[in-house]
């Protein structure tokens, strides 16, 4: 009987064992998925933010790009721009240039309004910054989206923070400032481009 009933409380506790573990495995392995999936959900915004701006898909793209916090950001920056040449111009004691800048204020508007477009990310992610001052017919042809400009870039990203995510670009055919290209946490898993710098 003792015997018995070793074999009973043995069987019960193989049972127990491998219900235990059939619970465990896909607890597990659901973690690992989750725990993946929300490590790399800003590398699939970026993917998908190169993706819609290649294939000129609009709607896709704004899924990805928080265009309210993107143009505000461009607007700081391209103002940035334009005091910081006009005050190197003042220095020099180039009149013309420093009113050439001043009226390049003109000009931010338009730009930006060309830069929160496909084309204009393209060319963000193409390490070129904005021409102030130049047509918008001309901005968008610097925009090319073929594979010989992707080849002249160099892009490294990574986490700032728990809720920030950088996209360095950085331009190898010609020695200029790395553009930084911003992601902010929208919710759980959800990446969207909220801001630019365009110099350190």
């Amino acid at each position: 009987m003792q015997h018995l009933a070793e074999c009973h409380h043995q069987q019960r506790s193989t049972l127990v064992t491998m219900r235990y573990r059939s619970i465990l495995l896909p607890f597990s392995l659901l973690t690992v998925a989750a725990g993946a999936a929300f490590f790399f959900a800003p590398h699939y915004s970026v993917y998908m933010v190169r993706k819609s701006v290649e294939a000129r898909d609009a709607n896709t793209l704004s899924r990805f790009v928080d265009y309210p916090a993107l143009r505000k950001s461009l607007k700081a920056n391209c103002t940035a721009l334009l005091d910081k040449k006009s005050e190197s111009a003042a220095g020099k004691e180039h009149g013309l240039k420093a009113l050439g800048f001043a009226l390049a204020q003109a000009f931010v508007n338009p730009v930006i309004d060309s830069l929160v477009t496909p084309d204009g990310i393209a060319m963000l992610l193409q390490g070129k910054k904005p021409e102030l001052g130049r047509s918008r017919k001309h901005r968008e042809s610097s925009a090319s989206g073929d594979k010989a400009e992707e080849s002249r870039t160099h892009l490294s990203m990574g986490y700032d923070g728990l809720n920030t995510f950088s996209v360095i670009v950085t331009r190898k055919d010609f020695a200029s400032e790395p553009i930084r290209l911003i992601f902010q946490r929208y919710g759980i898993t959800s990446w969207k481009l909220c801001a630019v710098q365009l110099e350190s």
